[in-house]
């Protein structure tokens, strides 16, 4: 967060790169306290108590996005129904998925691990995190492929290929394997990982 920050304090997209990384290091400190629970009430309480974290990534993906690639409506009179419209929806996940899909922790891998509800509200979340991915990595790659410039075709590539990747493997640890009830260690802090290293790599060297 430091790092974005200090290239371009008054960038408008190194801004919402900087609150990404920081909802992210706090994701991650919560993450820190739940793999060392001993208690399932323990683990399961600082899931819920942080999952509003998770529910906020797709929305600062999608708006890092749309401002970093200059949509117009960024500069329009809609934007601010339009941002209001993108983070709705994470504002009423946040409320919901502590109650509805947060199930009691399973200790699976040696630790306390996450386990959830499939019900309405959880698939909510999946599309909701899904389709804002998409929508950010066609809008990098297709920002990459009409851009006259290659260092721009660089930033814009980086930033797309961030977050496919990244949502693909979170997709197949963190929801596939979660459902199926596979034993195997939450990596999704790992994911997350790839886009915050990504933005940092496009906004430095791009």
């Amino acid at each position: 967060a430091w790092r974005v920050w200090s290239l371009d304090p008054e960038s408008r997209a190194n801004r919402i790169a900087v609150v990404f990384n920081l909802v992210f290091a706090i994701w991650a400190f919560g993450a820190s306290l739940w793999y060392m629970a001993q208690e399932e009430p323990a683990a399961t309480s600082l899931y819920r108590f942080f999952s509003w974290t998770f529910c906020f990534f797709p929305p600062l993906i999608l708006h890092f996005t749309l401002r970093v690639t200059g949509q117009a409506l960024m500069d329009s009179r809609w934007k601010l129904p339009a941002l209001t419209l993108l983070y709705a929806p994470a504002v009423a996940l946040s409320l919901a998925i502590p109650g509805q899909v947060i199930a009691p922790s399973v200790h699976r891998a040696g630790y306390w691990m996450l386990a959830v509800r499939t019900n309405a509200v959880y698939y909510a979340f999946v599309v909701h995190y899904f389709s804002y991915v998409l929508a950010a990595v066609v809008l990098s790659f297709r920002a990459s492929a009409r851009s006259a410039e290659l260092r721009s075709r660089k930033r814009f590539a980086i930033i797309g290929a961030s977050f496919l990747s990244a949502g693909l493997l979170g997709f197949v640890t963190d929801s596939v394997f979660l459902v199926l009830g596979i034993e195997f260690p939450n990596l999704a802090i790992l994911w997350i990982v790839i886009i915050s290293l990504g933005l940092n790599l496009a906004m430095d060297r791009y």
